[in-house]
């Protein structure tokens, strides 16, 4: 047999089976890895299927809960990484992207905690010679500031209603009251919130719904960040107004019969990205509406 049909007879990798791999092997987890590579779970999961009934092993220990890599698994991954950096390499030094310059995005602290990570980490592979600079302020300051060109891009999140519909809504979603599962925190004689601190749009509508209806409360957790108010609810300190996109299975919404204030939608709005617009500007607006399909 000759060099030739030994070459043709060995297994291709795949890079997007690869890059999947990497991105599990560095999250720990299927589900933060696909959400890390903007594509559906079940996508992540068929890729590393294929990729272990290529090489003929198993690339994870099966028999942990937790997402662990098998002894081929970890011998795959120091070459995995190498093929994907001489990958990238090899684009930007043929292609030589005639996309750059600098791009400022203003987002809201909730965006640039789920939906920008991923982006941005995409962008920064795909089109090196863009710098993009991101600063975080309120919706409304933003949209002054857009309308000002202080910003290029503004992508934010803001409660459904007439006021705030400025831009393009690029998605939307529920808002629900929030609990650990089996948690006894709404029990408590006064209700404990976890809330934004203020300025908080969501923090006014949910105190005003429930002054509305009579409850007793007290502001047991203030934060600016969605995820630490998501951190009290999970150890049950209080319950809080979070979008559905940020329940964990170790939390549930409060039922219907407790008969808590029904809560509006968040929305995510766009200004930026126009016909007039720079081609940089164009797309990361385009990658900003393909990550909202995958929020």
């Amino acid at each position: 047999m000759n060099d030739a049909s030994l070459w043709n007879e060995m297994p291709v990798l795949d890079i997007e089976a690869l890059a999947s791999f990497v991105a599990i092997a560095e999250q720990g987890s299927f589900s933060l890895a696909s959400a890390d590579l903007q594509c559906a779970p079940s996508s992540i999961t068929m890729r590393i299927k294929k990729l272990e009934a290529l090489l003929g092993v198993s690339l994870f220990d099966r028999r942990s809960r937790a997402v662990t890599l098998s002894k081929n698994g970890e011998i795959l991954l120091v070459y995995a990484k190498s093929i994907l950096s001489l990958s990238d390499e090899a684009v930007v030094a043929i292609t030589r992207s005639p996309f750059c310059g600098l791009v400022r995005i203003g987002t809201t602290i909730d965006l640039s905690e789920t939906l920008l990570p991923p982006i941005l980490k995409t962008l920064s592979r795909k089109y090196p010679s863009i710098t993009i600079d991101v600063m975080i302020a309120e919706w409304r300051d933003l949209v002054r500031q857009q309308g000002d060109r202080s910003v290029d891009i503004a992508v934010f999140s803001c409660i459904e209603n007439d006021m705030a519909s400025q831009g393009e809504l690029v998605s939307a979603e529920p808002l629900v009251w929030a609990e650990r599962l089996g948690g006894r925190a709404r029990r408590q004689p006064r209700l404990p919130l976890a809330l934004g601190c203020q300025p908080c749009e969501l923090r006014e509508i949910a105190l005003a719904l429930l002054g509305g209806q009579g409850w007793q409360y007290r502001l047991a957790y203030e934060s600016v960040s969605p995820s630490l108010q998501r951190v009290a609810v999970l150890s049950d300190h209080a319950i809080a107004p979070l979008p559905l996109s940020f329940m964990t299975s170790e939390m549930r919404e409060i039922p219907l019969g407790v008969d808590l204030p029904k809560l509006p939608l968040k929305e995510i709005r766009l200004l930026g990205g126009g016909s007039e617009a720079a081609e940089a500007v164009q797309i990361i607006c385009d990658a900003i509406r393909q990550g909202c399909l995958l929020v």
